[in-house]
């Protein structure tokens, strides 16, 4: 018989208000301690709407469980509310880029690479929650909350869900106000309360739930005895109210617990008005007296349990240990049958002291079971584990009587119980995890199979009853690894390391990955005074997974420690300084990270570990490209290829300096087209191809990577016909074809947010390079421009974070030649400015600052002058000292040039002038942006707006230099002819 909700009016009235203020945005934080109500509140809240049509009512999400440590689940378990028989669910776009995030993360994709796919998982979370959103009012549930809101993966659920502020929902998180951790206070949903106040300000408020009131109290006691059959005398039901201090959980179980044995005979000793006395009383010695009466009533609300006089004592006491855990768990830890260990948790269920925890269709078909918190902290401070030797004292001064049951209740104070149920797990976890094994595979098969049939209604179904299996798998190893670390620190960092080479075989690296370090983190100060070293081995780990996650600042913190750990150069050394070149390159500061992959370069040839040179030589050319430093990125390379140019008889060993090989050639050909050497390019590129068509039967992703690069390649030398052919073999391998629909219903291997982000936005370059060529018809040029916008939409729709920058400046290019689209360019322009600077992008940051400028010298409105974009450049050059982006740089030169020309300033526009095309004078093209197009620009926009005296005063001083340098003599005829002599 379920007991009737009491009180909590005020709450459930602002829950109200909350969920019925349809069309906005609501969140409500719940903050009391353990067992004051927060969970019945929130069923209440349930009970109450689940019928309301207009209102979606979420099941509510318990933190309280390891099944949530996995990141991805929490989005699959949303996603699985919306599941309708014969509808598509909303949220198969976010499965959909999920599904394609885990073959990513399968086939070995590059941390930051993921690190953006994940960015994109999360953006479709977005927008199908806030679709979802819009057809009905989204009721969601928290509980637990303390247990979770440190998590950046927690931050990034909240942030997903309140990023717009029109989203049709009302979020209740009920949590503790803090939490206890290893000892110490943490922040809880105080905190949490505050963090998203200063975010989202008046969407959000706050309220405490306090104990009940008397007559509360008594309403619940009264309903509490009649729902276990029991009829307490009025003075016991008196001594219960003012001792449970209206906390529900203590009234629970000094009815359940307390009523059956020498608990119950103790209460009936206590004298009613001596309690009440000393409740009013202001007398310390009274006050102190009232709390060892406290103490002592919560004592006998568990003290039954020692006695392990019953079956749900004995699960009290292993699920004190170690929680949550499912029949199965409880019939291999107890050594029971399935069918006692199915009882007991049935009878559990009827008992407060116990927790269901429902996770979202459990494949085994098993509820998890927990202590309520309230519970396992009264039993861990009165009857399990060591003695406290201070509260013994304490008790010895006060109560002695009391000091002698609590010694001689105790029970494993040698925490011998405790080791074996651990041990008993461990093995329980590993051989579960090993039975799963078979059915994963047989998933495995299926999946393959539908996607060799293209069966993609039935893909992303298979794809998350699979991911359930293999989460099941890996919280089993996730656990495993957690219980070894808790017996022996060492014995879990040797464990920890072979599970680390065994992970990625079923599934979702990442997201196991995080769960696994997270559990094992309380046991890293035993294991660093242990060893130290294997701690260093295991925090480099977790730092690099972190890193995949974006927590730069957790990731700072462990590699601060270590630089003073890992102070002699060794292998654990090289991994440190790569690591730390990882985080900087992620943070856009890739000139720190240079100087990082650079001294780990020079450590591993210190050590003679050519293989970790070539590593750290590899990463170097990318950050010098990334900077601007082309020489230095084309000498890093090509160190590369002379170190991997080796044969070895091992045919695997000699695949992998292969394909290394393969990766140099392809870096290198990219630079080398940015410095429009295109024979050099060209050669490496085709040698990177040639390398990996050999290679082409172990991935053939690798060789469309190089056909993707080739056509970036010929974009760059401005030859789009060649550029297109390997853009298409390129799509052809990934079966990336033109159309949105295409794309969702025929991509083999689904990764289009990757590869058909860069080729659409390769290929929209390509066909606005076509529609510029000067033999073409307007006919052919306008239909080149829409294939081109067309193309450049969708890499900008479908595009990864750190490729976005650069469709979007392409994009603006396209929008900048279309009569009327001229505001749309400039805006697309400054997206693109600011989303580069965001991501590192220095060449996509000065090119659409440099469309921005050419703009603002055309005459549209962009917020800018000469002053303020002489002083943008100048940061820029000050932040990138090695950049050597010479086309841009002069084209950027010459912009500013014209705007100083055009306000007047003759001193300025011979300078900037003089040094831009000067850069381009050098630099002979024929395309966009040549030379050649820049003085027609330049004679069609400008000169018509300028004094012609002070054009032909800055035209002679060009002419000067030039004549002085023998520079551009071809073009001296045209200079001369700019602007008007001076009258004398």
């Amino acid at each position: 018989m379920t007991i009737p909700f009491i009180g909590r009016g005020k709450e459930l009235q602002l829950i109200d208000e909350a969920i019925t203020d349809f069309g906005k945005r609501r969140i409500i934080i719940i903050s009391g301690e353990g067992g004051i109500g927060k969970t019945r509140l929130l069923q209440e809240v349930g009970i109450k709407y689940q019928v309301i049509s207009s209102v979606k009512m979420l099941t509510i999400i318990d933190f309280d469980t390891p099944y949530l440590e996995i990141p991805q689940m929490f989005g699959r378990m949303f996603a699985q509310e919306f599941e309708e028989e014969g509808k598509e669910n909303i949220f198969e776009p976010y499965l959909l880029s999920l599904y394609l995030l885990e073959q990513a993360e399968q086939s070995g994709a590059d941390p930051l690479g993921l690190a953006h796919q994940m960015q994109e998982v999360n953006n479709k979370f977005t927008e199908c929650f806030y679709k979802a959103s819009q057809e009905k009012r989204l009721v969601i549930r928290f509980d637990t909350a303390e247990k979770i809101q440190e998590s950046a993966n927690f931050q990034r659920i909240l942030d997903m869900m309140l990023q717009s502020s029109d989203s049709n929902i009302a979020l209740l998180i009920a949590g503790r106000p803090f939490k206890e951790e290893y000892g110490a206070a943490k922040p809880g949903v105080e905190d949490l309360y505050q963090n998203l106040k200063s975010k989202i300000g008046e969407d959000i408020i706050k309220t405490d739930l306090h104990p009940f009131n008397k007559e509360e109290a008594k309403q619940y006691v009264e309903d509490k005895q009649l729902n276990v059959f029991l009829d307490f005398e009025e003075a016991e039901k008196n001594k219960i109210i003012e001792l449970a201090a209206g906390n529900p959980i203590l009234i629970d179980l000094a009815i359940e617990l307390g009523s059956r044995d020498s608990s119950a005979q103790w209460l009936r000793k206590l004298n009613l008005e001596e309690i009440q006395y000393l409740r009013n009383s202001e007398i310390p010695e009274d006050k102190e007296k009232l709390e060892h009466i406290k103490t002592r009533f919560e004592y006998e609300l568990v003290a039954s349990i020692a006695g392990l006089r019953t079956k749900l004592d004995e699960l009290a006491i292993l699920l004190a240990y170690i929680y949550p855990l499912d029949a199965y768990s409880v019939s291999y830890i107890l050594d029971i049958p399935i069918e006692d260990a199915e009882q007991r948790l049935k009878d559990a269920e009827q008992r407060v002291a116990f927790k269901p925890i429902v996770e979202y269709k459990p494949l085994l078909g098993y509820t998890k079971f927990s202590l309520h918190d309230a519970v396992r902290k009264l039993m861990q401070k009165y009857i399990i584990g060591e003695i406290d030797l201070d509260f013994q004292n304490e008790l010895k001064k006060f109560d002695p009587e009391f000091m002698q049951k609590y010694l001689s209740g105790k029970i494993d104070p040698d925490q011998e119980r405790e080791k074996f149920y651990v041990q008993r797990a461990v093995e329980m976890f590993d051989l579960r995890s090993k039975e799963m094994e078979p059915q994963i595979k047989e998933a495995q098969q299926q999946l393959a199979l539908a996607r060799k049939e293209m069966d993609w209604k039935s893909l992303t179904k298979l794809s998350t009853e699979n991911d359930s299996r293999i989460r099941d798998y890996h919280i089993c190893r996730v656990r495993m690894v957690q219980l070894i670390f808790r017996l022996d620190p060492l014995l879990g960092s040797k464990t920890l390391k072979a599970e680390l080479k065994s992970i990625p075989e079923y599934g979702v690296v990442l997201a196991d990955l995080k769960a696994m370090f997270g559990a094992i983190q309380e046991y890293m100060p035993a294991l660093k005074k242990v060893d130290y070293i294997s701690y260093a081995d295991v925090q480099l780990v977790y730092a690099n997974q972190l890193t995949r996650e974006g927590e730069y600042p957790k990731v700072a913190k462990i590699y601060d420690e270590l630089k003073e750990i890992l102070t002699e150069p060794s292998e654990l050394r090289f991994q440190l300084l790569m690591g730390l070149g990882s985080v900087n390159m992620a943070t856009s500061h890739a000139e720190e990270a240079g100087k990082y992959y650079d001294d780990a370069g020079k450590l591993a040839f210190g050590i003679q570990k050519e293989d970790l040179r070539i590593k750290a030589l590899s990463s170097l050319a990318w950050a010098s490209r990334v900077i601007g430093d082309l020489d230095k990125s084309i000498k890093s390379y090509k160190d590369v290829l002379k170190m991997t140019d080796i044969r070895y008889n091992d045919p695997k060993q000699a695949l992998v300096w292969k394909l290394e090989q393969a990766r140099a050639h392809n870096g290198i050909s990219y630079v080398l087209a940015i410095k429009n050497d295109g024979r050099s390019a060209i050669a490496h590129l085709n040698r990177a191809i040639q390398l990996r068509q050999e290679a082409y039967g172990i991935d053939s992703k690798i060789l469309a990577q190089s056909y993707a690069t080739a056509g970036e390649v010929y974009t760059e030398l401005e030859k789009p016909e060649i550029a297109l052919k390997y853009l298409g073999l390129a799509s052809d391998i990934f079966q990336i074809q033109r159309g949105v629909d295409e794309i969702a219903s025929n991509s083999s291997e689904k990764q289009y947010n990757q590869w058909a982000g860069k080729i659409f936005s390769v290929r929209g370059r390509a066909y606005w390079l076509l529609a510029n060529q000067a033999d073409k018809t307007e006919e052919e040029k306008q239909m080149n421009l829409l294939l081109a916008e067309k193309d450049l939409k969708e890499a900008v729709r479908v595009a990864i974070m750190a490729d976005l920058p650069k469709a979007r400046y392409r994009l603006g290019n396209i929008y900048s030649i279309q009569e009327g689209k001229e505001q749309l360019a400039i805006e697309t322009y400054r997206q693109s400015y600011e989303d580069s600077q965001d991501t590192g992008d220095i060449f996509t940051e000065l090119n659409s600052i440099c469309q921005i400028a050419r703009m603002t010298v055309l005459g549209y409105e962009t917020d800018n002058n000469f002053s303020n974009l002489e002083i943008k450049f100048d940061a820029y050059n000050r932040k990138h000292p090695e950049v050597e982006f010479t086309i841009v740089n002069g084209r950027f030169l010459s912009y500013l040039g014209y705007l100083a020309l055009r306000e007047g300033r003759a001193e300025e526009a011979s300078v900037y002038l003089n040094k831009g095309l000067g850069l381009l004078v050098e630099q002979p093209k024929l395309c966009p942006f040549s030379l050649d197009w820049q003085l027609d620009f330049f004679e069609q926009n400008v000169l018509p707006r300028s004094n012609p005296t002070l054009v032909y005063k800055v035209g002679q001083t060009i002419l000067k230099e030039w004549e002085a340098q023998e520079k551009g003599a071809e073009l001296w005829w045209r200079i001369s002819s700019w602007g008007t002599p001076p009258i004398d």
